[in-house]
């Protein structure tokens, strides 16, 4: 055998020294996990790290932190990720990625369901980056019986669950990013009533759009977007409570965007949030594919809400949002001619022509913010 590199000789004294020496190379892979140019490296070693990090993550002391912070910055790369739910193995003998994967979920899991963890909050941080890769959610769902989903849901929605300071703001993320897999979003839409009546009770339309606990309603808003995206689903999950939630919440931005012309300021602009903005009308874009999702946002006034939004907003992104479902809304049933936009077949050359706006939406968007 050759010999050891440094990463290796530091993995070495991290997994197997007394406390002292595991403390202080912990707090040198700490150190080595915020610098994007060591994750790689931190990779290569992944198969004697991070199994000592999840052991350490056992307790909540000043070690389990950190190891818990390191799992935080080496999940928030996809090599990262990747190497925590075992898709960088094969090339280790050693590593045996279901014990690996198995050990970290379930020690995230615990640590979310303690109401007394101070680990809870780094614990959701780290499924939540980990479920950003689309090859780790399969490896998750794999891990996510129903009996864990219950648990997780059921605390999804009790914001004050733990009592050590934690306030889980990351969970709805790791809901909205783990529905992409079949699996979890069947599992979900099987209690859409439940779940309907879960986000209706969490989210009131006052304070929606608003900047308080805004990462927290950023996941549900994406989570309630990504359950939409299957039309089959549309009955169970579209109904006219939550059409309407969304229009007050619609007119109470309006209220808060009262636009100075004289001044050129706006009143509400630091009090809200565009990105739930948009995330709110991109769920209502993917309802406005069916008559009966046209038909339930109409009789709730959708298309006067976003009429108003569009005359107060400053805002790019929300301005070009409103416009893609005013231009559905302002035509009658009788002018669309169809009852599922989605079941149209688009000729090619038109499906270039609006990937191109797309991008020239997009490009107008990041040109705007930067004025």
């Amino acid at each position: 055998m050759g010999e050891k590199t440094a990463f290796e000789e530091l993995s070495f004294l991290f997994a197997k020294g007394n406390d002292e020496i595991k403390s202080a190379a912990c707090k040198e892979i700490l150190g080595l996990s915020g610098n994007d140019s060591m994750i790689d490296d931190l990779v290569g070693v992944h198969h004697i790290i991070n199994p000592e990090l999840v052991k350490l993550m056992a307790s909540d002391n000043e070690l389990g932190m950190m190891a818990g912070s390191v799992l935080v910055n080496l999940s928030s790369h996809p090599n990262g990720a990747q190497s925590l739910v075992g898709l960088h193995c094969s090339s280790h003998m050693s590593c045996r990625p279901d014990v690996l994967r198995s050990a970290l979920i379930g020690r995230c899991v615990e640590n979310i369901c303690n109401a007394n963890s101070k680990l809870a909050d780094i614990c959701s941080m780290i499924l939540s980056n980990i479920s950003r890769d689309l090859p780790c959610v399969q490896m998750l769902s794999e891990e996510l019986d129903g009996n864990i989903l219950q648990r997780l849901m059921d605390i999804l929605f009790s914001p004050d669950f733990n009592k050590s300071g934690c306030d889980l703001q990351h969970l709805p993320n790791v809901f909205a990013n783990i529905a992409q897999s079949p699996v979890i979003r069947s599992y979900i839409i099987e209690r859409a009533e439940q779940f309907k009546n879960n986000f209706l009770n969490s989210m009131h339309s006052v304070e929606l759009l608003g900047n308080e606990n805004k990462y927290r309603k950023r996941g549900l808003l994406a989570l309630y977007r990504n359950l939409s995206l299957n039309k089959a689903d549309h009955t169970l999950i579209l109904d006219g409570a939550v059409i309407r939630l969304f229009t007050s919440a619609l007119f109470t931005l309006v209220n808060s965007l009262k636009y100075d012309h004289d001044s050129h300021t706006e009143v509400g602009k630091k009090s809200m949030d565009p990105e739930l903005c948009v995330l709110l009308l991109d769920t209502l874009l993917v309802f406005c594919a069916t008559k009966r999702g046209r038909n339930i946002m109409r009789e709730c006034d959708v298309y006067v809400a976003l009429k108003e939004v569009h005359a107060t907003t400053n805002d790019k992104a929300i301005e070009i949002a409103t416009e893609k479902i005013v231009d559905i809304l302002i035509r009658t049933e009788e002018e669309i001619g169809i009852d599922d936009y989605l079941d149209l077949e688009i000729p090619n050359h038109l499906v270039e022509k609006f990937e191109k706006c797309d991008v020239e939406d997009a490009k107008e968007i990041e040109e705007s913010k930067m004025n």
